[in-house]
């Protein structure tokens, strides 16, 4: 059964990815409840038994399909916060934007997502998944907020909980159950710059 000292082989984590990634198709085409074990097994040629090796339960499947999500995403922030040249006012608008535009590709990608963030909501290994995912988003967030503060171009109080308080004023651009039912979905991004606009000035310092 489930070892996890097996992942420490590359053709473990070979096989490992492939499941993943075959999950990932059947979750997007019937959903995250219709999709069972046996067909995650069957679409990688293997039986239920020898897939049992690789993942404890469909659930540890789930946490991995949505852990690839959450580190491309996660990647796209940092390549937007590392912008050279940029000001941090600046540098805040691409990172929260490029996170949320990887969540609408996503979502374009697999309009069923809001399943799996149901998923993570509804399971223990899920949520404690998505909070480290959103710690890190506001840490990020607040690191760039106190750049900002030590280089005079912010002024903003209770700096080290700003990014906190930045995904919280932008929550239901985070939230695929919000995205999906957006009242006009070609217009999440625009929408979303449309609040930035509101928000990210009254962080600026007064000369």
């Amino acid at each position: 059964m489930y070892d996890p000292d097996e992942g420490t082989s590359p053709q473990v984590e070979q096989t490992k990815t492939l499941i993943r990634d075959k999950a990932k198709a059947l979750f997007g085409h019937f959903g995250y409840s219709k999709t069972s074990i046996g067909d995650i097994a069957k679409a990688c040629a293997m039986s239920p038994g020898n897939l049992y090796r690789y993942f404890r339960n469909k659930q540890a499947i789930g946490q991995a399909v949505v852990e690839s999500y959450f580190l491309v995403q996660g990647q796209r922030m940092i390549d937007a916060r590392n912008s050279p040249g940029r000001s941090v006012e600046a540098r805040l608008r691409m990172t929260i934007t490029a996170g949320v535009t990887h969540l609408v590709e996503m979502m374009g990608d697999n309009p069923r997502l809001f399943e799996m963030a149901e998923f993570l909501c509804e399971d223990p290994g899920g949520a404690e998944l998505m909070d480290r995912h959103r710690d890190w988003m506001s840490e990020v967030l607040s690191d760039l907020v106190l750049e900002g503060v030590g280089s005079g171009e912010l002024d903003v109080p209770n700096a080290p909980e700003a990014g906190w308080d930045l995904l919280l004023t932008t929550t239901a651009f985070w939230m695929p159950q919000a995205l999906v039912a957006w009242h006009d979905q070609t217009k999440i991004l625009e929408d979303l710059q449309r609040v930035l606009d509101r928000v990210l000035p009254g962080m600026r310092a007064r000369g």
